[in-house]
């Protein structure tokens, strides 16, 4: 039970991390200056509706890759560590 609270908590951080970056006003700034050439992602720092659904997809997939990574690292290791424990 420990191990599913611990993976519980580590996915609301980085969901939690994740989102706060992606809905600040200085993030959408930043897409502006970058995407601005194709379509408005924000007007003074306020997102548009193609800035909102950018930041969405952008978020889910930033937050889809971190959480793999996480829990692949994790799952290796806990391979690594019961393979050690059969092994003496």
């Amino acid at each position: 039970m420990q191990n599913l609270t611990s993976k519980l908590i580590l996915s609301f951080l980085n969901i939690a991390i994740i989102f706060i970056l992606f809905s600040s006003k200085t993030m959408f700034e930043l897409t502006q200056s970058l995407f601005g050439s194709i379509f408005t992602v924000a007007f003074k720092g306020c997102p548009t509706t193609a800035g909102l659904l950018l930041h969405g997809l952008l978020f889910a997939l930033l937050n889809s890759y971190i959480h793999n990574l996480l829990f692949s690292v994790e799952s290796k290791l806990e391979l690594y560590e019961n393979d050690k424990k059969k092994k003496y």
